[in-house]
């Protein structure tokens, strides 16, 4: 939603997904993604991130805005390359915005001492709440949609559990990456059967499957099946 509200005309948005790089890595990765040379000494890398970014601003009138996802994982040495692409100024003023997207964690991360510097640079902050139980519903909706899924395979117990985890998830600053682990797990073994054509059938999940109580099984075979026994 944030890179759909940014026009094309005056921005210039670039996606980058944070992995466990050292800063002259990720300086490659945001290089690529802009369209810079991505080759060369780490200062090289860096000069040519400046030069690009202001010709944006100055030749094609966009300004660029970098998203940096999953930056909880960002490493300590290459929070020194956000402090450095934040010092880029022409004319008096940024030629840069950058965004740090990330769990719970990266509030914990940038409330350290050695992060002061850069958390000094960062004029908003926000936080995304907790789902609503129709909003967890249209989630996992959606989910299971790109899935292939027609119909959601989960109960209304099952989506209450569900709600429940991401309240607890959200408590322990694990996000939702606790309540996708929760739902990998639980499907593991529908996947795992799905290729047995001797197990068809329809999947539903209960709320005693979420909570761990039982594991999930194949309901009654179609009737496709039970003609062609």
């Amino acid at each position: 939603r944030l890179t759909a509200a940014l026009p094309e005309a005056r921005y210039q948005v670039r996606y980058i997904k944070v992995t466990d790089l050292s800063k002259r890595d990720l300086c490659r990765e945001i290089a690529v993604a802009c369209d810079a040379p991505p080759a060369g000494a780490y200062s090289f890398l860096v000069r040519s991130l400046q030069e690009r970014f202001e010709h944006s601003v100055h030749s094609e009138g966009r300004r660029p805005v970098v998203l940096l996802d999953e930056a909880q994982d960002l490493r300590r040495d290459s929070f020194a390359l956000v402090r450095l692409l934040t010092n880029f100024e022409m004319d008096s003023r940024l030629v840069l915005s950058l965004v740090l997207c990330g769990q719970p964690l990266l509030k914990t991360v940038l409330g350290r001492d050695d992060q002061e510097s850069v958390a000094r640079r960062i004029h908003h902050y926000a936080a995304l709440r907790l789902l609503s139980r129709e909003e967890l519903v249209e989630y996992v909706q959606h989910r299971c949609a790109i899935a292939g899924s027609k119909k959601l395979p989960f109960d209304v117990g099952a989506l209450e559990a569900l709600h429940e985890i991401s309240k607890k998830a959200l408590a322990r600053n694990t996000g939702a990456r606790a309540l996708r682990g929760v739902i990998e797990d639980i499907m593991l073994d529908i996947m795992f059967h799905l290729p047995d054509p001797g197990r068809e059938g329809r999947y539903l999940i209960t709320d005693s499957i979420v909570r761990g109580e039982s594991v999930a099984s194949p309901g009654p075979l179609s009737e496709r099946r039970k003609e062609s026994a």
